[in-house]
């Protein structure tokens, strides 16, 4: 830990107590169940009920499920909850929101509002999780995605210790820029997609001098899987602790791999999870893929009962690491980008990533399924035909032998508005919701 990283962290927690210790009431409480399974259960018991009768009293939309257990409400999405916005709002709630826009990348803009509790429920998520996996809060971090309007002051970048590296473009100058930043500021922790993490350490493994020392310790990605190649060569360039961590926008932090474990322990201590059948919606079993669903038990201004987040996965039961909690053993991303064979099973993103990478001089890659059978891969770079062929043929091994793939050449992968570079792409009118 630094003396600057020492000095913020106190100062906030000292702020925090001055304003009634809200931060640090909802951090205890979510260490507090996901710490002990037996206790955790008998309070979110307690927060489910809680939350129901809230609905059911101060919600145009949910007024008729008096006394019905969570089974019984509607699976919602982002669109049901766009159509039915001001039935589904809380009547009490009408100041001190925190309103959480999301990026719109799924092609649904979507914003949430937060009551004060739920705000600070999400602050308390992100310093817990992130403490869970080598990342003391106020340690200096650097933020890579695109910030445009969104980004931190420098007083707010100075307190919270967070540089806030632009990606909107990612050039060899400013990958080089990045890279002596890194040193310089002597950055223990990143923060960034996994995308771009892809596109920066094909040129790091390029781009390293022998003097060049860095100090970061972890590194946490989200929004989609990051693939064993560039896991592999992270682990080797910075010699830290690599984790995956689930969340989104509208919610906050849903789950997080441990260090040194690709499964993802949920964040149990604010959610109620489900995992539904990708064709119905009923609960899918232990190891069987499904939609994750999810009900958020502190957001009382906008409530969200089983939301359907557009993510699949699979649960397994817990283990000693989860303290009994279930676990995700494997999670696909959103259920609109999955690729599927030519015999509609449903393929991981990891095969693709991985054959992709024996092609030598491809900076950046997009695989898009256009039909059943029809595949466009779009290749920025120029790697030798005889490697791409066999990288096809590859490919062709696990999503069939009679699939259509065609190569475009392409200057650039656009990035979307969110920051992400999505490597997977689905757009065969079968499999669009």
């Amino acid at each position: 830990m630094s003396i600057g990283g020492t000095i913020r962290r106190n100062l906030y927690w000292l702020n925090d107590f001055f304003h009634g210790s809200q931060v640090r009431e909802q951090y205890q409480d979510i260490e507090y169940i996901l710490d002990d399974k037996e206790k955790g259960e008998r309070r979110i018991r307690q927060y489910l009920n809680d939350l129901l009768s809230h609905v059911v009293t101060d919600t145009d939309f949910y007024k008729g499920y008096d006394g019905c257990s969570l089974s019984v409400y509607p699976v919602m999405n982002r669109a049901l909850l766009l159509e039915n916005k001001a039935a589904v709002m809380s009547k009490c709630f009408n100041k001190d929101y925190h309103v959480q826009i999301t990026s719109g990348s799924t092609g649904i803009p979507f914003s949430v509002v937060q009551d004060i509790r739920k705000r600070n429920r999400v602050i308390a998520e992100l310093k817990l999780f992130g403490k869970r996996c080598g990342y003391n809060s106020h340690e200096r971090m650097a933020q890579f995605r695109i910030w445009q309007k969104d980004k931190k002051s420098r007083f707010e970048s100075f307190m919270q210790n967070i540089l806030c590296v632009e990606i909107s473009t990612m050039t060899d100058k400013e990958m080089y820029e990045i890279k002596k930043m890194l040193i310089k500021k002597r950055i223990s922790t990143i923060l960034a997609y996994a995308t771009t993490l892809n596109v920066f350490v094909k040129w790091l493994e390029y781009n390293i001098d022998t003097d060049d020392h860095f100090y970061v310790k972890t590194i946490i990605t989200g929004a989609e899987a990051l693939d064993d190649a560039t896991r592999s060569s992270l682990e080797k360039i910075f010699r830290c602790s690599i984790v995956e961590r689930y969340s989104n926008q509208e919610n906050g932090v849903l789950g997080q791999q441990m260090p040194g474990d690709k499964k993802y322990y949920l964040n149990h201590g604010s959610y109620v999870f489900e995992i539904l059948r990708l064709d119905n919606d009923h609960s899918a079993n232990f190891g069987e893929l499904g939609r994750i669903v999810v009900t958020d038990l502190f957001n009382y201004a906008n409530p969200m009962i089983r939301y359907d987040t557009g993510d699949v996965g699979i649960m397994i039961p817990g283990n000693k690491a989860s303290n009994g909690w279930p676990i995700l053993s494997e999670l696909y991303g959103r259920r609109i980008d999955m690729i599927y064979d030519t015999s509609k099973r449903p393929v991981s993103p990891h095969i693709i990533a991985r054959n992709l990478r024996i092609c030598n001089n491809v900076r950046q890659f997009q695989f898009i399924q256009t039909g059943l059978s029809e595949y466009i891969l779009k290749i920025n770079g120029s790697p030798a035909e005889n490697i791409l062929a066999k990288c096809l043929d590859m490919q062709r091994d696990f999503i069939g032998h009679d699939a259509v793939i065609n190569v475009e050449y392409v200057d650039e992968i656009p990035v979307l508005a969110s920051g992400k570079r999505k490597s997977v792409i689905q757009e065969a009118p079968q499999y669009k919701e």
